[in-house]
């Protein structure tokens, strides 16, 4: 631990009753932080700002700079308004915390998101969509990660179509309209909406394939037991079986779980489940005075 370090959480009283209305349990939210470390992963933006995934994956941590804390300060009273006015049924990221460590004297600002995806689901398409074609593909470097972030052009390429049903579609086009117009009313814009795609056949020859490598692990420790490993050279050693993986959450049984999946839904074919959620709003912030705009998603 360093020598001297100070934490101060912003705004407690109106981040606390944030997490009830999205359904977050205040000493749950803080075991996520601080049982073990949190682990850095790629930003998904340019602002150069660090991510973090809380070790459980229900959690980002993302630093700010001091000009986003101030426009943070600027919004959160709007924010907590819209999030109230809409009984938290919203696409907006989940605004959770923020703080600013000072370590030696120096300061360092977090803001705390909830994890757009499930954390006990895997995502094997993500695309970042903002309604244009202009410079909107993903890089090369990009498509080099094991799982990239494809942009506009992309998903026109794929031909990329979201079976969502009348209903769902109806309720979700209503939310993505009201977000809009309240991004709008901040003169915010910039933002992104995230599609992650989780494809349920895929999965489940995934998780065929991983009992097949636990039962071939099992067998192999049975033969080590009985006499058969060379390493043990017959002097009767017992070898240490291997870590049993812990579950985060209950294993998927094909129904969503609201307090997990906040984002999803399925399609209507029943092949995926989709994860949708206006994204990045914040550290892409530029303000118009007299400018008026409209942003259109065609499902």
């Amino acid at each position: 631990m360093p020598s001297h370090y100070k934490v101060k959480e912003y705004c407690p009283l109106v981040f606390r009753n944030l997490r009830e209305r999205f359904d977050i349990d205040d000493h749950d939210y803080m075991n996520s932080l601080t049982n073990k470390q949190p682990v850095e992963i790629d930003s998904p933006g340019r602002s150069g700002a660090r991510m973090f995934m809380s070790h459980d994956k229900k959690y980002f941590i993302k630093s700010l700079v001091t000009e986003e804390v101030e426009q943070m300060h600027h919004i959160l009273k709007q924010y907590h308004q819209y999030i109230v006015e809409v009984h938290a049924h919203t696409l907006l990221p989940h605004y959770l915390g923020m703080y600013r460590i000072t370590v030696n004297d120096v300061e360092h600002y977090l803001i705390i998101m909830r994890n757009v995806f499930s954390p006990r689901l895997t995502i094997h398409k993500k695309y970042d969509l903002k309604g244009s074609t202009v410079d909107r593909h993903a890089s090369d470097k990009e498509k080099s990660k094991d799982l990239p972030t494809y942009k506009d052009n992309d998903f026109i390429r794929d031909e990329a179509v979201l079976f969502l049903g009348k209903d769902t579609k109806d309720k979700l086009m209503t939310t993505i309209t009201k977000d809009a117009e309240f991004l709008a009313s901040l003169h915010l814009m910039d933002y992104s909406l995230i599609v992650g795609i989780h494809d349920c056949d895929k999965a489940e020859m995934e998780s065929a394939e991983m009992v097949q490598r636990a039962k071939e692990g099992e067998e192999d420790s049975n033969e080590e037991e009985n006499g058969y490993d060379d390493d043990q050279n017959g002097m009767g050693g017992v070898p240490t079986p291997p870590d049993s993986p812990q579950l985060i959450q209950a294993p998927f049984n094909g129904d969503i779980d609201n307090t997990i999946e906040r984002f999803a839904m399925k399609c209507s074919d029943g092949n995926d489940l989709i994860t949708l959620c206006d994204f990045n709003i914040l550290s892409n912030i530029v303000s118009f005075r007299n400018c008026q705009w409209k942003k259109c998603l065609s499902l």
